[in-house]
């Protein structure tokens, strides 16, 4: 059923006494995990396939080679309440002993023995050796430390955190004082920990976060299952899971430590799909449910071409110590971003660390809570490397910004007030969506959307005529729509887009609503659609900046899909918009008010680079298969394989890494997607190999999720387990 670029079946290889499939080999970006890494020798391939958020562009990224402090490196092992054990690397500025400093930690699964190794060294290098400490924490579970990673951001991974703030506090080296940085992941669990109020908590950093754990992360957007990547990242749990310890630092026990996650390596994507509204489940975690927990220094990082942006806006509104910066990148640290430009975003760390951690009074409390990057028209491409535009400064946004409302007219006008009573109806095809990309872009050169032609040719259109002067937001619009539904479930998607003279249309930002989530998405408001009944709602649309030029149009296009990105409804049905009551409200920014402030945020700078040797073939691609029977497979992979070597002999082997998105047009229970990896873990004497499989799927009352879970030590067969979890579907 599948076309051959899209599925790449697995092969036989001769393991002894193991039954073992080799996969052929391919890619796919995983939110915040591994992703496969390119020869170092070839700077595109390096640049095309980071291990972590970008993180091979560090070697194209300037590095300062001297610093104040000398820097020393060591490993500690913290036992926590419950007996757990938790490793952690320190970087230590010479003179710490002597005269203690701020420490700054990050605390994420992500292995700081080796898949984080360029992320870590060239961030926490650099503050180092600028005076301040700093700590990585494998969470219980993953790396060296002990446990097992049962799912994300629970209240025990929160209490150990905080034991481990208090243990940093009180190290000799240490004046008291305990930062928190991070990036999605351990951004998420600074925000949770802050809420927690350790006492030598002072500041944050936390970039590429959310402070609503249900509708602005990876598992539901709008209230629908995010089909794109709900078992993308389950999956990418279940691989966390079943990556060995390295026994360099995790000792003697690694065999033990590893075999009891492989047995205890739950599937979390039946857990989540199990909670389809925002219960207590995602309250936990979701600081927007009580802010004023919050009471230390914040730093918001955010990017126009990422996913969470929104909490940037919701959280510099509701905490006095926070400050914000927003530019055009994706999923990315600002110093090493894709797209451009990059910023001096370290050395800027370094101040607001010397503000909270060591009392300076260095002006940090004086800057713009918000610096923002206002993006110009660029001819969008998938790989695109810099956008340009233009950075300024604001402390008060309710000054420099208003609503403007743009009415839904005939004809596919927008901005022109309908006075004639007039409906409208649309149904989109299901594969309408295929343009949108990655929802976290990562550096990888298939991630960022580009021309939205083909999307726009299934949506619904509204456009404003050409614009004679410039039109320049700065916030999230909402599009208010009164309409009826055909059927009891329903969705609507919103994109607005910029048409350029030659008609091409470029994606500014988008938004999602699942209409049965009309009210709310705590359980009590969920309601399903009564066919034929007008109601009338609001779909959120994620916040942008961006800049219309004079000679393009603001375009609309409303769609009842968007796949791959979002789970279709049970039912394909028809919505009708009744236009004189239907508007998309824009926030305008004033950028002549004289409140906005032109800032130079510097240019990219890091430590060196660790030494690791990255080799690799491996290209990504993206492609869309649509076959004559009806069947659109949106399919992310890459061909070749890529390794990362360290200098002990450690070696990480990325040989298969796809995932498919399939729909049938005529059929929203067609719908399913499914992912195959093969990594390969080698180190003087042992190799190990890891194989996984998986299938999301669904029928009109229930989700399937299947896994297939193998691994070989040495050749043999030492763990095998497939499982298939059936949740009941919500509304």
């Amino acid at each position: 059923m599948l076309g051959s670029e899209c599925r790449r079946r697995w092969r036989s290889c001769q393991p002894v006494d193991a039954r073992t499939p080799r996969l052929r080999c391919g890619f796919t970006a995983m939110h915040d995990g591994y992703t496969a890494t390119a020869s170092r020798t070839s700077r595109q391939a390096v640049q095309e396939l980071p291990m972590m958020n970008n993180d091979s562009a560090a070697f194209g990224t300037r590095v300062q080679e001297e610093f104040d402090h000398r820097v020393e490196r060591r490993l500690e092992t913290v036992t926590v309440s419950d007996g757990t054990r938790l490793s952690i690397k320190l970087w230590l500025p010479e003179g710490s002993a002597q005269c203690p400093t701020g420490v700054v930690l990050e605390a994420i699964p992500y292995r700081k023995d080796d898949v984080s190794v360029i992320d870590d060294e060239t961030r926490f290098g650099f503050f180092a050796g600028n005076g301040i400490a700093c700590a990585r924490l494998d969470l219980r579970g993953s790396g060296a430390s002990t446990g097992v990673l049962v799912d994300e951001y629970t209240t025990i991974e929160q209490r150990d955190i905080e034991e481990i703030v208090y243990w940093l506090a009180d190290q000799p080296w240490c004046n008291g004082s305990v930062g928190m940085i991070g990036i999605s992941w351990s951004g998420f669990n600074a925000l949770q920990v802050a809420a927690k109020r350790p006492a030598p908590l002072k500041a944050i950093v936390t970039a590429c976060s959310t402070d609503d754990r249900y509708d602005n992360d990876v598992h539901y957007l709008g209230g629908v299952p995010l089909a794109f990547y709900m078992n993308l990242w389950g999956s990418a749990l279940t691989m966390m899971n079943m990556r060995p310890p390295m026994p360099e630092t995790a000792g003697p026990q690694w065999l033990e430590e590893w075999t009891t996650r492989l047995r205890i390596n739950p599937d979390v994507t039946s857990l989540w799909l199990s909670h389809p509204y925002r219960d207590s489940y995602w309250r936990q975690g979701s600081v927007c449910e009580h802010y004023a927990s919050i009471d230390c220094g914040v730093m918001l990082v955010g990017g126009w071409a990422d996913n969470y942006t929104d909490t940037v806006f919701r959280v510099l509104r509701a905490l006095p110590n926070a400050q914000a910066i927003v530019g055009p990148w994706g999923h990315t640290w600002p110093e090493r971003p894709e797209p451009g430009p990059g910023i001096d975003f370290l050395g800027r760390c370094v101040r607001f660390w010397r503000h909270w951690l060591l009392g300076e009074d260095n002006g940090v409390d004086r800057d713009p809570r918000l610096c923002f990057y206002v993006q110009d028209y660029v001819y969008t491409r998938e790989d695109l490397p810099f956008r340009p535009g233009r950075w300024w400064g604001v402390n008060d946004l309710d000054q420099v910004v208003s609503s403007a409302t743009y009415p839904l007219g005939t004809g596919g006008q927008l901005g022109v007030a309908d006075t004639t009573g007039a409906t409208v109806r649309h149904q989109s095809v299901l594969s309408v969506g295929t343009q949108g990309r990655h929802m976290l872009p990562m550096g990888v050169s298939t991630d960022l959307p580009g021309v939205q032609d083909a999307d726009d040719a299934g949506s619904l259109l509204f456009e404003t005529p050409v614009l004679t002067e410039e039109l320049v937001i700065l916030g999230r619009a909402e599009l208010r729509l009164t309409l009826s539904s055909s059927t009891s479930a329903g969705h609507v998607f919103a994109r607005i887009t910029d048409v350029d003279a030659d008609g091409h249309s470029h994606l500014v930002t988008r938004g999602a609503l699942n209409l049965a989530h009309r009210h709310g998405h705590a359980p009590e408001h969920i309601a399903p659609m009564t066919p034929g009944e007008i109601v009338t709602v609001t779909v959120p649309i994620k916040a942008s900046s961006y800049r219309f030029a004079p000679g393009h149009r603001l375009r609309l296009a409303v769609s009842t899909n968007y796949w791959p990105w979002l789970w279709p409804a049970t039912e394909q049905g028809e919505i009708e918009i009744a236009l004189a009551d239907s508007a998309l409200v824009l926030p305008i920014l004033d950028e002549d008010s004289g409140l906005l402030v032109p800032v130079d945020l510097g240019e990219p700078v890091i430590a060196p680079v660790p030494g690791v040797v990255m080799d690799g073939d491996a290209v990504p691609t993206w492609t869309v298969e649509t076959s004559a029977d009806g069947w659109t497979r949106v399919c992310r992979g890459a061909g070749g394989s890529t390794s990362t070597t360290l200098d002990s002999g450690w070696s990480i082997t990325y040989e298969q890494d796809d995932s498919v998105y399939g729909i049938h047009h005529g059929d929203p229970l067609s719908a399913w997607m499914e992912r195959s990896v093969l990594q390969r873990y080698s180190w003087p004497g042992h190799e190990v190999v890891l194989t996984l499989t998986t299938r999301m799927s669904g029928d009109a009352d229930n989700f399937t999720v299947h896994r297939d879970c193998a691994a070989v030590l040495d050749r043999k067969l030492h763990f095998r387990e497939e499982s298939t979890g059936i949740v009941p579907r919500g509304l």
